[in-house]
């Protein structure tokens, strides 16, 4: 199990993608088994951060509770990120 040290800050997933797609921004993520698209992290990092948008825009808040129906899609990926 991962710990943080006296020095280090806790990372959010957030900020662990944009680090990941400023590194290896072409590389694929995901890929959609139905249409075969595939998402690079760049593109996962985008989509996560428009929703994310969203989501504030429409009022919810740190602490807020938000649920995701979804099936086994890329959208259940990116709305889980934008949370």
């Amino acid at each position: 199990m991962w710990t943080k040290g006296a020095s280090e800050k806790m990372l959010t997933i957030p900020t662990l993608l944009e680090r990941q797609a400023a590194r290896h921004a072409r590389s694929v993520a995901m890929i959609d088994a139905t249409s075969g698209q595939e998402w690079t992290i760049a593109d996962l990092e985008r989509a996560s951060a428009a929703g994310a948008g969203a989501l504030a825009a429409a009022g919810v808040s740190h602490g807020d509770r938000v649920g995701i129906l979804s099936a086994n899609h890329p959208s259940f990926a990116i709305a889980y990120l934008s949370i």
